[in-house]
């Protein structure tokens, strides 16, 4: 009696508390396929991923698909099949898990019988043909997140004791982006509420030389190592000659005074990304939550750049808080360091606020690109 064969079922089915996209994503990495063949394996199952395998191969190829969060199940072939899938590259009968390469396919509804028929091709094998990295797409979950976000956050705004308890808190990340950007090029900075004019202040001592040559002794370490990479060689050097050029110019006191509101717009591209995205939410409610933290801070600076470029009365106001003598941020900018207006600075801050929320949409539809960039770049051999 001929042995048993074992093949390998996806149901359509992921794990619980799993998002969709995150696996779906996750497989088209392992399948190293386009997103869209894996939504087509979603919508078409079930799909027999591998078959004619002996158990224990069948059981790790099994393991390496539920480690993306998808589930799948195992079941016998009697007689067995004589179509074995198996993996390109790896001796037929050798037991291996599920790789990279492994290609999946729909039950076939013909197959080559070694009777002499003309092979059938299956329609799995047109998965063959797609090769690109995964592009994501907005799924149902993450419209309703978003849609409760921005629906939350024109509530707060309208609420004016909310918005400005938040606002408070945007207070909070506006500061440490000006202490992170000033250690960054040696100045010890703390932040800090004003409690003498309201909103924050950073304050920052003189210079010390002895932390920008720490941030040359840690570049020097990542040059070290990643010595064998050429890639991350290049990337690195260029970093350092941009530092280098601002550190020694006027222009780490544009990015010191620019990264306050900079910090702002960072925050809110990670919180909307995690919003589209689901990553590493724990809780349902905390998604409908990022979504509306990245959309408060893009809408507080965005009335607040256009209320700059538009009202003569509201760029007053600005320059004369903090005690008078256009202490405020833009106003720096533009008076002291670039020599030009302030509605050109609100101009070009209102554009950045605009591009916040595409710029997260971008991270996450690419994402596989981005891991595969960084992943090169983090290559140490």
């Amino acid at each position: 009696m001929a042995n048993t064969g074992y093949r390998i079922i996806f149901e359509g089915k992921i794990k619980e508390g799993e998002s969709l996209s995150r696996v779906k994503v996750r497989m088209a990495s392992l399948f190293k396929k386009d997103i869209s063949v894996i939504e087509r394996i979603f919508k078409e199952s079930p799909t027999v991923i591998q078959q004619g395998k002996e158990k224990e191969a069948a059981l790790k190829y099994k393991e390496a698909l539920e480690r993306t969060g998808a589930i799948c199940k195992i079941e016998a072939e009697t007689p067995p099949s004589t179509a074995v899938l198996g993996i390109p590259g790896i001796p037929e009968g050798e037991e291996s898990p599920l790789t990279p390469q492994t290609v999946p396919c729909r039950t076939p509804q013909k197959v080559h019988t070694g009777t002499g028929d003309t092979p059938v091709e299956e329609p799995g094998q047109e998965f063959q043909k797609e090769s690109k990295l995964a592009i994501q797409h907005i799924e149902r979950a993450a419209w309703k997140s978003l849609g409760g976000g921005l629906a939350l956050t024109v509530f707060i705004l309208f609420i004016p004791f909310l918005s400005y308890i938040f606002h408070y808190l945007l207070t909070l990340v506006h500061e440490f982006g000006h202490a992170i950007a000033g250690w960054f090029y040696g100045y010890p900075s703390i932040p800090a509420f004003d409690f003498v004019y309201g909103g924050g202040i950073t304050s920052h001592q003189d210079r010390k030389i002895i932390i920008v040559i720490v941030v040359y002794l840690l570049f020097a370490s990542l040059f070290y190592l990643y010595r064998k990479n050429p890639f991350t060689l290049v990337f690195l050097l260029i970093i350092v000659v941009l530092y280098t050029v601002f550190a020694f110019t006027t222009g780490h006191q544009v990015i010191i005074l620019f990264m306050g509101h900079g910090f702002e717009l960072l925050f809110a591209i990670v919180f909307l990304y995690r919003a589209f995205s689901g990553s590493s939410i724990i809780v349902p409610i905390e998604r409908p939550l990022y979504a509306f933290l990245g959309f408060f801070i893009v809408f507080i600076d965005i009335r607040f750049a256009h209320r700059l470029m538009t009202s003569a009365a509201y760029r007053a106001d600005y320059g004369a808080a903090k005690g008078g003598g256009h202490w405020m941020d833009f106003s720096r900018i533009a008076h002291e360091f670039l020599n030009v207006e302030l509605i050109s600075v609100a101009a070009f801050f209102f554009v950045l606020c605009v591009l916040t929320p595409i710029t997260a949409f971008v991270i996450f539809r690419y994402n596989a690109y981005l891991a595969s960039f960084f992943k090169r770049l983090l290559v140490t051999e």
